[in-house]
C-alpha cells in the first residue's frame, strides 16, 4: 500500500511539473545603458503543455542565487511572494560558482533604476492551455538584487573567458497562494494554480571581464 502511495505520488508530482516547460535564451546587452545590472538580458519562455488554463506567480523583484542545499520542501512554512522569484543557478563543472554579498554605492554616477514593489495578484501570470508567456530579466552576475528597495547586491567572481552553465529555477508551494482574497480566488476558479519546482534548460553562459574588473569599473 506504501509503495502504491509513494509511486502514485512520484507520478502526480512528474505530470504537474511536465505540465509547464520554461525555457531560457541568454542575449548580450551591446548598447551602452550606463547600468551595469543590466548587462544581459535572459528571456524567459513558460509553455503551458497542459489542457487547463494555468496561473502562476512571477516575482519580478529581483533574482536571487541558489542557496547550497536550499530546498523547496524545508520552506513549505513560508508563503512570502519571494519564493516565486527567479532563483539563479551559475555552475563551474557541475559545481555551484561561490556568491557573495556588496553594498551598492549610492553616490556613484551609475544609475540604478529600482522596479516597484509588487502586489502578489499583479505577480500572477496567465497561461492559456497550449500557449507561451515570455518575460526577460536583466542579470550580470556581479551585481543583481533580490528586492526591488534594496541596497545590497548579490555577486558571482566569475572570471573572464570561462564558460559556465547557467539555469533558472522557480520554488513554488501551494502556501504562496494564501495571499489571495476569496474574491480573487474565484476569478481564479477556472484556473489551474502551479505549484511544484520548476527547473529551465541549461545554457552557457562566457563572462568576458573578471569579477574584479567590473568592481573597480563601478
Amino acid at each position: 500500500m506504501n509503495k502504491f502511495i509513494l509511486l502514485s505520488t512520484f507520478m502526480f508530482s512528474t505530470i504537474i511539473i511536465a505540465q509547464l516547460q520554461l525555457d531560457i535564451q541568454l542575449k548580450e546587452n551591446l548598447e551602452n545603458y550606463g547600468n551595469i545590472s543590466k548587462k544581459n538580458t535572459i528571456i524567459l519562455t513558460f509553455t503551458n503543455n497542459s489542457d487547463n488554463d494555468m496561473v502562476f506567480p512571477l516575482n519580478t523583484d529581483g533574482i536571487k542565487p541558489l542557496f547550497d542545499g536550499e530546498d523547496c520542501i524545508q520552506k513549505q512554512k513560508e508563503f512570502e511572494i519571494n519564493n516565486a522569484m527567479p532563483i539563479i543557478n551559475l555552475k563551474l563543472n557541475g559545481k555551484p560558482v561561490e556568491f557573495g554579498r556588496g553594498l551598492h554605492h549610492i553616490d556613484t554616477n551609475i544609475p540604478y533604476d529600482k522596479p516597484k514593489t509588487q502586489n502578489f495578484y499583479s505577480s500572477l501570470i496567465f497561461i492559456k492551455a497550449h500557449q507561451k508567456f515570455k518575460y526577460q530579466l536583466y542579470f550580470n552576475p556581479h551585481e543583481f538584487y533580490d528586492n526591488a528597495n534594496e541596497v545590497f547586491y548579490w555577486y558571482y567572481q566569475t572570471q573572464k573567458n570561462i564558460k559556465y552553465d547557467l539555469q533558472i529555477k522557480f520554488c513554488i508551494n501551494e502556501n504562496v497562494y494564501k495571499k489571495l482574497t476569496k474574491k480573487q480566488r474565484k476569478t481564479l476558479s477556472n484556473y489551474k494554480l502551479y505549484k511544484g519546482i520548476l527547473h529551465s534548460n541549461e545554457i552557457n553562459y562566457n563572462e568576458n571581464i573578471d569579477y574584479a574588473d567590473d568592481f573597480i569599473a563601478k
